[in-house]
C-alpha cells in the first residue's frame, strides 16, 4: 500500500494517478473483505462453541 501511495505522489500524469487510485481502491477493498471474513469466521466459531455447551 505504501508503494502505491508513493507512486501516486510521484506520478505527474492524470492517467497515471487515476490508475493508481483504482489499484489503491482494489487493495483497500481486498483488505476490508479479508478482515470481514476473519470476523465472521470468529463469530461462527464462537456461536458453535456456545451451542456445544
Amino acid at each position: 500500500m505504501r508503494d502505491l501511495l508513493a507512486a501516486y505522489h510521484r506520478s505527474a500524469s492524470i492517467d497515471g494517478r487515476k490508475m493508481l487510485i483504482s489499484q489503491i481502491c482494489l487493495e483497500l477493498r481486498a483488505r476490508h473483505q479479508q478482515k470481514e471474513q476473519v470476523f465472521y469466521v470468529s463469530v461462527r466459531e464462537a456461536l458453535s462453541a456456545a451451542e456445544r455447551r
